[in-house]
């Protein structure tokens, strides 16, 4: 007898065609959670495919007693419909996640581990993520289990979609399992049969050459607020697509109302799994698009093109403007240049064009600079004469600040982005000003940056954008307003990294109940003196106080600000070990 475990629909659905294909003169039992015969209503006739269906709440409550109680509920559940777990000479668990999975671990049961959706067994980190942001005590319980990538005990062989993994991804102890092939590879009568089941779909009329959207249900799954789901697919489409004829097939949990943001766009509600797409459309649509959802990873190769921008474009798609920005600047000026990448979001970087790298100069693409492990100011300060520099600065790091190297502050450009909202409706952005960087000592491509003109208009986001350089006393303020904000960052850094040292030495003095000997400093750069730290200054030292206009006087009131911090900022630094 073998056991088939399912958690959702695409499990559901893999794991009838699996039974369908190669157990169907077996006898199979089916263990489905309670949450999808809410989903299926028609739950029960899945008995046409499996000899018994067992429904399981598959909640989980994580307390010291877990396990034991798991393991309780489990064992009683099959005892109630006849059956023990040593009945089963297979096992296929699928959402190992969850709390059979857990059952299966803790008890050492031979199983074979199904990844939770395609792809996901090489990206482990997608449902981490998830949970972690919703269900951080189950994450943590499910991680020490190692319940996501078939680490867990018990593990007989993992199924998969090979050509849905990570490139490189070891597949030694794997068995290739495609959804989409495997079901085009049943006869007509089981197809239609099983597709009977999910949906009374039969044929979708679309225009030819239409981008497909696979939607996500970001705002159900809490990684995003309901307004920011809207904005990130209008951004995506305006961005992306913003000419093409949309088709959105939306997850069966996103109720986000795209029929009223795209007025344009064809809608499909139907609920049935995204694998039945192929088959189910009149014309194939061209293109097939997602920001993350792992079903394009099963459907990729059944189209002419296949777009994805991944999980982190979810976190940060606020600064996609900025990214189009910097991208437009250099196909326009910097397409000989050779693109690197430090800390970008890669995919979105070459969604907006490439350039052909072929001469020696290099475009520098920064972003999330302290995720990597890459010296800037030490890129910058032995930069080609050609080199250009970008900064995104989506996190106000200001990775371009140093205390004591601030001479590549005379090459450094901030042009200004703007937003003008455009309609009264459907707008869910702000008009917040943001700014860009740029560092060259390039005397043209500077030019180029000064003269910057840059408009572009995203109708269902309904905003305007366009940049244009800061000059004269703005370029000056902008600077030294920057310059204010990195060293009060750093002031800051520096203070909470050395109040953590001092808790840390602190305790550890406790538990050995001796006396401090050494406090740690936050930082061991004290190697320069004060008179290095504040070498821009923007005001005219000339001009008194009484005669200063307003825009001295910002200018003084700015750099007054910045000498102080500086200054305290270089006391942390040099005393640190005698607070």
């Amino acid at each position: 007898m073998i056991l088939y475990q399912v958690i959702s629909t695409y499990q559901l659905l893999n794991a009838i065609v699996h039974k369908t294909k190669y157990n169907s003169d077996k006898k199979c039992v089916l263990i489905i959670s309670s949450w999808l015969t809410d989903k299926h209503q028609n739950y029960e006739e899945l008995e046409d495919v499996f000899d018994k269906v067992i429904v399981m709440n598959a909640f989980m409550k994580i307390e010291d007693s877990y396990i034991e109680k798991n393991n309780d509920y489990c064992t009683s559940l099959l005892k109630k419909n006849g059956l023990n777990i040593n009945d089963f000479s297979e096992i296929h668990a699928m959402g190992c996640h969850y709390n059979f999975g857990a059952f299966l671990a803790s008890n050492n049961i031979p199983h074979y581990f199904w990844e939770d959706a395609a792809g996901l067994l090489s990206r482990p980190e997608i449902l981490i993520n998830i949970n972690k942001n919703g269900f951080p005590i189950i994450n943590e319980f499910c991680e020490k289990m190692c319940l996501y990538n078939g680490g867990e005990a018990g593990v007989v062989k993992k199924y998969c979609n090979f050509s849905a993994q990570a490139e490189d991804f070891d597949l030694s102890d794997a068995v290739n399992f495609d959804v989409i092939s495997e079901f085009l590879s049943l006869d007509e009568d089981k197809r239609l049969e099983i597709r009977g089941f999910f949906t009374d779909a039969e044929t979708i009329e679309i225009d030819e050459n239409s981008v497909l959207i696979l939607t996500q249900q970001l705002f159900s799954l809490g990684v995003l607020g309901f307004e920011e789901q809207a904005l990130i697919y209008q951004l995506f489409v305006d961005y992306f697509f913003p000419n093409e004829k949309i088709v959105f097939k939306t997850h069966p949990d996103d109720f986000m109302y795209y029929g009223l943001l795209f007025k344009d766009a064809e809608i499909i509600r139907k609920k049935f799994p995204a694998e039945f797409l192929p088959s189910l459309f009149t014309n194939n649509p061209k293109t097939i698009a997602t920001i993350s959802s792992t079903a394009i990873d099963n459907l990729k190769k059944h189209y002419d093109s296949c777009f994805v921008l991944g999980t982190r474009f979810e976190r940060e798609f606020h600064s996609v403007h900025k990214y189009a920005l910097i991208m437009d600047f250099a196909k326009s000026h910097l397409s000989d240049y050779q693109l690197v990448n430090i800390g970008g979001i890669e995919n979105v970087i070459l969604a907006f064009g490439c350039l052909d790298g072929s001469s020696d100069k290099r475009f520098y693409f920064i972003d999330k600079a302290k995720d990597e492990d890459v010296d800037i100011i030490s890129l910058i300060e032995n930069a080609g004469e050609n080199d250009v520099f970008a900064f995104v600065n989506s996190d106000e790091d200001f990775a371009f600040y140093d205390t004591k190297h601030k001479d590549f502050w005379n090459y450094l450009y901030p042009v200004a982005l703007n937003k003008e909202i455009i309609r009264s409706d459907d707008v869910y952005t702000n008009d917040t000003a943001e700014t860009v960087y740029f560092i060259t000592k390039n005397e043209v491509i500077a030019q180029a940056i000064e003269s910057i003109s840059y408009t572009r208009s995203l109708k269902n986001a309904g905003i305007c954008v366009s940049a244009a350089a800061y000059i004269g006393f703005e370029k000056k303020i902008s600077l030294l307003k920057a310059l204010a904000l990195a060293s009060e960052n750093k002031l800051l850094e520096t203070e909470t990294a050395l109040k953590a040292a001092l808790l840390e030495e602190n305790s550890k003095d406790k538990k050995k109940n001796k006396k401090k000997k050494n406090k740690k400093k936050a930082t061991t750069d004290s190697s320069f003196e004060a008179n290095e730290i504040y070498n821009i200054r923007y005001s005219d030292p000339s001009i008194s106080i009484e005669d200063l206009d307003d825009n001295q006087k910002e200018l003084r009131i700015l750099e007054g600000i910045i000498n102080s911090t500086e200054r305290r900022l270089l006391f942390y630094m040099q005393n640190g070990e005698n607070l």
